[in-house]
């Protein structure tokens, strides 16, 4: 796991060291939260730009991480 993800997005708390945790990161579950602002990413002519969407959400997302930071 990259520590630019922020870890998981809803961790297990565990005894035994060889349970792993799997799912989100924090950083895809800020991303698909951002995904909810999509009206950033229609086109002139009314159409989704679902790669722009997807860039504007990770960036949300990483703004998001390095406020976290502060």
């Amino acid at each position: 796991m990259s520590t630019q993800d922020g870890g998981p997005a809803f961790p297990l708390e565990s005894t035994k060291e060889d349970i792993l945790y799997f799912g989100l990161t924090l950083r895809d579950y800020f991303a698909a939260r951002a995904m909810l602002y999509w009206e950033s990413c229609v086109t002139a002519d009314g159409e989704y730009d679902v790669a722009r969407a997807a860039e504007h959400a990770y960036a949300f997302a990483d703004a998001m991480l390095k406020a976290r930071q502060s």
